[in-house]
């Protein structure tokens, strides 16, 4: 599965319409999020495995994590005309396959103390007094920072595939660093990602009989 932009006889797409496309696939997370807040069920306590313990807890990657909440609005804006719908199709197919597993499988994670007073710490901190139980697993933080880099990818764009490429796994690794998830989290939102952008293709390109 891959993402190829080429040529194509569609007409470039607007600016309203990107991010029409992005309103519609953040707000299919937001509505899954919601739902799975609102629900009560009993969470599973992650524990750290050996792959966390590689990577040290540090609050200053919290500034590559919320860089998403711009790698996403970057990728829309980015990605091939003709790979537009797909995108956001993927982006709901996210969300979707996610939430599905936050209902059946809940789980959270430790707080984790932080240290010192500076300004990394503060924003942990602060993330973490509104953080909501039980979607841990999977990351979608991670599965959709990595279909956005996916889209993108395209080889007549070496310079622009490379930097996003690098800006998504710098997110991966700070997920990670600032324990928000844990490497089983990110592994299976990238799974996640895969899948979702399997079946956006099929959604995308499936013929009506």
């Amino acid at each position: 599965m891959s993402y190829k932009s080429g040529n194509s006889a569609q007409p470039v797409s607007g600016a309203l319409q990107r991010v029409g496309e992005l309103l519609l696939g953040w707000g299919t997370v937001g509505v899954v999020y919601a739902l799975c807040a609102s629900i009560e069920r009993t969470r599973f306590v992650l524990s750290e495995s050996v792959l966390d313990r590689w990577v040290t807890f540090d609050p200053v990657g919290i500034w590559w994590y919320m860089s998403f909440f711009a790698f996403v609005p970057t990728a829309y804006g980015l990605v091939a005309a003709r790979n537009l719908r797909r995108l956001r199709l993927a982006t709901q197919w996210c969300a979707i396959l996610s939430g599905i597993v936050f209902m059946l499988f809940p789980t959270s994670l430790p707080v984790q103390e932080l240290p010192g007073s500076g300004y990394g710490s503060l924003l942990l901190g602060w993330l973490q007094s509104f953080d909501t139980d039980g979607n841990c697993f999977p990351s979608l933080h991670v599965a959709l920072t990595f279909i956005g880099a996916l889209a993108v990818n395209d080889r007549r764009r070496p310079v622009v595939s490379a930097v996003m490429w690098f800006w998504c796994l710098a997110i991966i690794y700070s997920v990670i660093q600032t324990r928000r998830h844990l490497a089983i989290d990110a592994i299976a939102g990238v799974i996640v990602a895969l899948l979702a952008g399997c079946l956006a293709a099929r959604c995308r390109w499936r013929r009506p009989v």
